[in-house]
């Protein structure tokens, strides 16, 4: 048995220089920082409750004009154990490819489609060159509720639409929806 810990941080940072028509130009520097959104740290315990994580799942895809269907509950971690998602907490995608036209399509399958992204007419972009999405649902807690995986939502698609892109996935989750 794995045991799962982690820190989630996003870090963005921009300064907007005022000086048109001023005698003294000043700069605005926006701030979010409390707990749970962008630019705040969120640090995981191990277990299922509220801010708990006990499933990671990791992966370097290399498609080739194709797409992949994980089945969140179906997968297997990095020391080969079987993983069962209930819940979602992060889902970061990275695409390495060095061209910034070579981008992932993210979204629910078909089939037994996950209801936290959009379906394929609506799909999530990620561009390439280092492009990345990050999906984060730190709290939430209670069936079919936030970024919930269950027998019928489950099924979460990558697209590498004509091109052949290397990408990272990197999953954090529950065992249970709690």
């Amino acid at each position: 048995m794995a045991v799962v810990v982690g820190t989630a941080v996003q870090n963005i940072s921009f300064t907007q220089t005022v000086s048109s028509g001023l005698i003294n130009p000043y700069s605005i520097v926006p701030a979010i920082a409390a707990p749970g959104v962008p630019g705040a740290s969120i640090n995981y315990a191990n277990g299922t409750a509220a801010g708990l994580v006990d499933l990671l799942y990791e992966k370097q895809f290399s498609l080739a004009s194709t797409t992949t269907t994980l089945d969140l509950t179906s997968l297997t971690d990095a020391g080969g154990g079987a993983i069962v998602f209930a819940r979602i907490r992060e889902l970061i995608v990275y695409v390495y490819d060095a061209s910034a036209a070579h981008l992932i399509k993210v979204y629910a399958g078909a089939s037994n489609g996950i209801t936290w992204v959009p379906p394929v007419a609506n799909y999530l972009q990620v561009a390439g060159n280092g492009g990345s999405l990050r999906l984060s649902d730190p709290q939430t807690v209670g069936s079919s509720l936030g970024y919930y995986v269950d027998g019928t939502h489950k099924n979460l698609v990558f697209d590498s639409v004509a091109n052949t892109v290397t990408f990272y996935v990197l999953i954090a989750g529950c065992s249970a929806q709690s």
